[in-house]
């Protein structure tokens, strides 16, 4: 009789604000994953260097504050989750990253390359439900591919 637990799938979420995030946390937890939640980027990527290769998915809000990036760089903090989804993506590259934003500063948004791992969401367009489906449906194609 096997009595091991069921392996949680973990996700980052990086969102400086409380809200829609808690929304995001529970939900993601009642389908069954794991949520680890950062604030800012610095405790982001302090949690990758530990949890890196354990992580199936990140949910990375755009605008937050921009920590050792500094302000001048992020441009207030308007631009710290492109910097952020950079480093994220070069530490955890098989990694689908979910980038939310609020914001309609397409400036900002074209700084994100685009690739088959980035997925740019509007909050207002993806309840809690949604954003779940596409995290679940991203990594369950990354987890096929693993097995192919």
């Amino acid at each position: 009789m096997d009595t091991k637990e069921p392996v949680q799938r973990l996700v980052l979420l990086v969102d400086d604000e409380t809200m829609p995030s808690d929304l995001y946390v529970r939900a993601l937890e009642r389908v069954g994953f794991k949520v680890e939640q950062r604030f800012d980027p610095d405790e982001a990527l302090a949690f990758v260097e530990k949890e890196g290769q354990n992580i199936k998915a990140i949910i990375l809000d755009v605008m937050m504050p921009p920590g050792s990036y500094g302000n001048k760089r992020t441009e207030d903090g308007l631009t710290t989750g492109v910097l952020l989804y950079a480093d994220l993506q070069q530490r955890c590259p098989y990694v689908p990253i979910f980038v939310t934003t609020n914001t309609a500063n397409h400036a900002t948004l074209q700084q994100f390359p685009q690739g088959p791992l980035l997925r740019i969401i509007q909050k207002i367009d993806y309840p809690p439900r949604a954003l779940i489906k596409l995290v679940q449906e991203m990594i369950d194609k990354e987890d096929a591919n693993d097995v192919e």
